[in-house]
């Protein structure tokens, strides 16, 4: 569904209020009836093993009920109103079904398979796609309400089609993942990284994906490459730092320069507006407005003096603060925390780094909270978790093996 069907399937109004772009609600009915089906053996396995998001996970889903009711009494407005600003958040219960049903290496190889084949895909057709717009040739379903391409962007004869970028930069990571789990998957992971990475790059043009894409590729290599020849890896490394170091200014002002001038000064303007909105909400931010009468406090006025509204989905991670409040800062704290001791108690540290290091590249300037992206944030805190789970087992198989040769 994230997919939207490769975008294949004509738009129709029912249809985009289940399932869009910024609509998840056919999706978590999918995912509460999967928690709901599997109740009973997710609550033993729970109790049995280690869950390791469990407390930052539940404390979220509590600070958004609460805050629900809190945004009702607030504003004035009904129950359900709260809700549908708010009900995405829900989406991350996944993650209780993953890390407690999908305990088998196979099985979760197999997902991550289907993840890239899915990526893959779709990222081939999209480019085709955008090839063929040049010749006024659509088999895709491209208006507004389905991919939104924008015309006035232009990167080598291609058109910009960013929408897909989030489900493309996490089948991405995934690949990445799978390369360094299993080796032997290196060449036929090979295509759809390269036709991942192409997308990414010429057709979605999505500045902050492609950093962190690239980011994680060249870390890699190098973790390939070290496994090889170390004193390549040590030069390499010291080569990538320069150029990269030196590349800094540049890429800094493709942020604030340029075409997307005014998309930079939109959202500072739009950081100063909602902090200073919930310096007077501290404990827990703006919460859920969802009226006629909220909609500056929501958008600002922007759009009658440039053409633009303030989104909070354009400040990233801090969308999630100015929500949230005090709140907010102490989820992302906990979050923050539980990846730091997984990371500190995983055996394999450097592959643990490409997921961990996804989360806090991309909440730069776009945030795994958004409607839009909340539903790969339980793929990618399991993924985290399967990482340390293998890491533990292969570490007593081989405690085993030595005390048997003794």
């Amino acid at each position: 569904m994230q997919t939207n069907f490769f975008s294949l399937q004509p738009s129709w109004e029912f249809g985009r209020l289940l399932n869009s772009y910024t609509s998840k609600y056919l999706s978590l009915i999918i995912v509460i009836s999967i928690i709901i089906i599997n109740l009973s053996s997710i609550t033993k396995n729970i109790l049995k093993r280690r869950v390791t998001f469990f407390i930052p996970i539940a404390f979220l889903l509590i600070s958004n009920l609460c805050i629900e009711f809190w945004s009702s009494i607030s504003y004035q407005q009904s129950f359900f109103s709260s809700f549908t600003a708010s009900y995405y958040y829900y989406l991350i219960i996944l993650y209780y079904y993953l890390v407690t049903l999908i305990t088998d290496k196979s099985e979760t190889l197999r997902m991550f398979t289907f993840i890239i084949t899915l990526s893959g895909i779709y990222s081939f057709l999209l480019i085709l796609q955008d090839l063929l717009l040049n010749k006024e040739i659509e088999f895709m379903n491209i208006g507004d309400t389905g991919l939104g391409v924008e015309v006035g962007n232009n990167l080598l004869g291609f058109l910009r089609i960013k929408a897909p970028s989030d489900f493309i930069a996490f089948g991405t990571m995934v690949i990445i993942v799978y390369m360094l789990i299993d080796s032997k998957k290196t060449k036929q992971n090979l295509i759809p990284l390269t036709i991942n990475t192409v997308y990414l790059v010429v057709v979605s043009q999505t500045r902050m994906y492609i950093i962190t894409i690239l980011i994680l590729e060249i870390f890699m290599v190098l973790y390939k490459v070290n496994k090889i020849n170390k004193v390549f890896t040590v030069v390499f490394m010291y080569i990538v730092g320069f150029f990269g170091i030196a590349m800094i200014p540049k890429i800094f002002s493709t942020f604030i320069n340029g075409e997307r001038k005014t998309s930079y000064t939109v959202r500072i303007e739009a950081i100063n507006f909602y902090f200073n909105e919930i310096s007077l909400r501290k404990i827990v931010g703006i919460g859920f407005p969802n009226t006629f009468s909220t909609e500056y406090l929501l958008h600002g006025g922007m759009l009658n003096i440039l053409g633009y509204q303030y989104y909070l989905d354009d400040i990233g991670i801090l969308g999630f603060i100015v929500t949230f409040g005090v709140v907010g800062y102490i989820i992302l704290g906990i979050f923050i925390i539980q990846l730091i001791r997984e990371f500190m108690r995983t055996p394999n540290k450097l592959v643990s780094l490409v997921p961990i290091s996804y989360i806090l590249l991309t909440s730069i300037s776009l945030s795994l909270v958004n409607v839009q992206r909340i539903i790969y944030l339980p793929f990618i805190l399991f993924i985290i978790s399967f990482i340390r789970n293998e890491g533990d087992k292969h570490g007593k198989e081989r405690n085993n093996n030595y005390y048997s040769n003794l």
